[in-house]
């Protein structure tokens, strides 16, 4: 609240909801240990909202917040591989009528806004933060 950079875990806040907001590094091997850290250490399920892309083909993603349903049930099948380790981790496509039904719900949401133009730089290109319009 006072704008102070602060470092790990015990600086997350307790209210609900809360939006949580990042750039990708390259390759994107930040979101797992990101979700994973805070699940082990805070007992917190992170709801990630992922490009459509790692959806696709799965019936029941547009606008699936609740965990549960034709989305979860499809990527338990083993379809797209990468997609059912998203779900299995609460993961829902990036939409605005999901992240609003997320945070309505009282969740704990993250948010990359470059996507994967984040995490697959240019040579050279310094890190930052890219909102998409």
């Amino acid at each position: 609240p006072d704008g102070r950079v602060t470092q790990g875990l015990d600086y997350l806040p307790d209210a609900r909801p809360l939006l949580l907001v990042g750039n990708h590094q390259t390759f994107a091997p930040d979101l797992a240990l990101l979700i994973r850290g805070i699940l082990k250490q805070k007992n917190i399920l992170i709801r990630g909202l992922a490009h459509p892309f790692v959806f696709s083909g799965f019936q029941g993603t547009e606008d699936s917040t609740s965990g549960t349903g034709d989305q979860s049930e499809s990527a338990e099948s083993g379809q797209r591989g990468g997609a059912g380790i998203f779900s299995s981790y609460g993961a829902v496509p990036v939409t605005p009528r999901n992240m609003y039904r997320l945070l309505d719900n009282g969740e704990v949401v993250l948010l990359y806004p470059g996507g994967v133009r984040e995490a697959y730089k240019n040579k050279g290109e310094e890190y930052k933060l890219i909102w998409r319009n």
